[in-house]
């Protein structure tokens, strides 16, 4: 065959034909009765090879150390690899399109949820203390791994930002030394990344003592909005007479908040804030 007809039957250019062989993928042969050059079966089945492994994402490198490979355990290490590779990569595509599923959803909802509430199943979290957040302004908190914050935003970036009560046993652990109080006044929040934890498992993320885990459960949830700059947080957060009546259900622990959405205009920044309020207790099914 000629190089016409091999771009014709396989799709490729007669340039891209002509770099394979540059690069030791084929080898035609010059038909002795002219100066052209004649591609063979081999030839062909060679240049489908290099399409199928180009098509999974190897180098041309790689496809040229695979198909001049008699060894099959060689060929099988380098598919094995790049499978896994693959694989890795449709995982977080596929957790990006949950976040976005769910970022869209509290996009179109948010504005038409604040001040209602309801309860909902979550699984369990981990959250990443980060700041604290006061009246009298944020402090950043000492990291003891100092790649630790880089390696939960760089793995997964789109985490999202949650407010708790600071924990009076935690004040020893990761406020700032600089501090003289013995204990956190009620209206500081820490800042946290928040990650569930299937996924903080999921990318390998580095255990420490600094993690705060929430455990699975029934949730109470309602959307409040402040202004982040002028607001006091602690205005965001219900107390015990505004909540509605939980059937049988109690609140078994501190609210903590997710910032949904956040809007700046000038000197402003509002935001839409998720309550979220640990529930326990029995309740009937809903059939019942």
């Amino acid at each position: 065959m000629r190089i016409g007809e091999v771009s014709k039957y396989l799709g490729l250019s007669p340039e891209t034909i002509r770099y394979y062989e540059m690069e030791g993928l084929i080898r035609p042969v010059r038909n002795p009765g002219s100066s052209y050059r004649d591609y063979r079966m081999p030839d062909v089945l060679r240049l489908m090879a290099v399409q199928r492994y180009r098509s999974m994402g190897f180098s041309l490198k790689e496809v040229e150390t695979i198909i001049n490979n008699s060894d099959i355990e060689e060929q099988y290490r380098y598919v094995n690899t790049q499978y896994h590779i693959l694989r890795g990569e449709m995982d977080h595509r596929r957790h990006l399109l949950d976040y976005l599923r769910m970022h869209q959803s509290e996009l179109a909802s948010a504005v038409y949820n604040v001040g209602n509430f309801w309860v909902y199943p979550e699984e369990a979290s981990c959250l990443l203390p980060i700041a604290v957040w006061s009246k009298m302004g944020i402090r950043m908190l000492p990291i003891r791994d100092e790649d630790e914050l880089s390696a939960w935003l760089s793995t997964y970036p789109y985490c999202s930002i949650s407010l708790k009560n600071v924990p009076p046993g935690i004040n020893s652990q990761i406020i700032s030394k600089k501090s003289a109080r013995s204990a956190p006044l009620p209206s500081e929040h820490l800042v946290c990344l928040r990650l569930s934890e299937s996924d903080f498992k999921m990318y390998s993320l580095e255990n420490t003592r600094q993690l705060i885990r929430l455990p699975a459960g029934t949730y109470l949830r309602t959307i409040r909005t402040f202004d982040l700059v002028n607001n006091d947080i602690s205005s965001c957060f219900p107390d015990s007479q505004d909540l509605p009546d939980l059937h049988g259900l109690t609140v078994s622990g501190d609210a903590y908040g997710k910032i949904l959405i956040a809007s700046h205009d000038h000197e402003r920044t509002s935001a839409y804030l998720e309550v979220q309020i640990p529930l326990t207790g029995r309740r009937d099914p809903v059939s019942n």
